[in-house]
């Protein structure tokens, strides 16, 4: 029996499968993981991203009707400073 035959033989081949299965499903997982984390990544960028236009959008309409109603200005900052905040702990807690 050559040595190749005994090593078969011996239950050895059957750890090796074995090995290189949980191997294989180590692999798998640090993939999904990695595609998950920039899944995670992409929505957090398009949040942030979102998040900033509308407070442009935001912030030249209330630009917009201060110079139209320049006494509703201190209630107009206070709108878009809680819209800021708003966005600010949403960027921050998504994902968690």
């Amino acid at each position: 029996m050559s040595e190749l035959e005994k090593w078969s033989s011996s239950g050895r081949a059957l750890s090796r499968n074995q090995e290189s299965r949980k191997y294989d499903q180590a692999v798998d997982r640090v993939k999904q993981e990695a595609r998950l984390a920039k899944l995670e990544q992409d929505a957090t960028a398009a949040l942030a991203v979102n998040g900033m236009d509308l407070m442009a959008d935001i912030d030249q309409t209330r630009q917009h009707h201060t110079q139209q109603h320049p006494d509703l200005a201190p209630v107009l900052v206070q709108i878009e400073l809680a819209a800021a905040e708003k966005f600010r702990r949403s960027v921050i807690s998504f994902g968690e």
